[in-house]
């Protein structure tokens, strides 16, 4: 099976917590499983609702022994701002995820994500298992929001595969 896989483990900075850091991929190496949500642009009307709604499922994905980053092409100074900004207008006031800024596109090219022609991040999701390989890798169109309701079930479907090394059928459902 073919998808893009991580190359070069770049350092990049973030906006989490209020503050500006530096991350690298690695950092999370054998730690949690890593969902990659790579969004268009800041200040825009369908990638609010994906980050408010990944933020407000926080404890979904902990539970799941899952971290996500939140990527796009914009600085961590329009990462802090639009997150200091409230949800009514169109903010991620908030956002509890680090928000990944990879201008340039040094990250999303490696999974052939930058859009050169537009000079943005595709909407994608990538699922980097906790060796960091790629598992689970879905390019969106810019207009169509992602499901949350199917993010997670992607995140237990992974799980149980690599814990049972069972296939997930169509409309699989987490064992309880």
């Amino acid at each position: 099976m073919y998808f893009p896989q991580l190359v070069e483990d770049v350092e990049l900075p973030v906006f989490v917590d209020n503050e500006i850091k530096k991350i690298k991929l690695s950092d999370y190496k054998g730690d949690k499983y890593l969902v990659l949500m790579f969004y268009p642009l800041d200040f825009t009307f369908v990638c609010p609702t994906e980050l408010n709604s990944v933020s407000d499922h926080y404890e979904d994905f902990e539970k799941r022994d899952a971290t996500v980053l939140l990527i796009s092409k914009d600085s961590v100074h329009s990462h802090k701002a639009w997150a200091s900004l409230p949800r009514l207008s169109n903010g991620v006031e908030g956002c509890r995820w680090p928000m990944v800024s990879d201008v340039g596109g040094r990250l999303s090219k490696q999974f052939d994500l930058y859009d050169e022609e537009k000079d943005i991040t595709k909407r994608a999701t990538v699922i980097l298992d906790k060796e960091l390989n790629v598992f689970y890798y879905c390019v969106h169109h810019d207009m169509i929001g992602r499901s949350i309701t199917e993010l997670l079930r992607v995140v237990d479907a992974m799980d149980d595969v690599i814990k049972y090394g069972e296939t997930c059928p169509m409309n699989w459902s987490k064992r309880n």
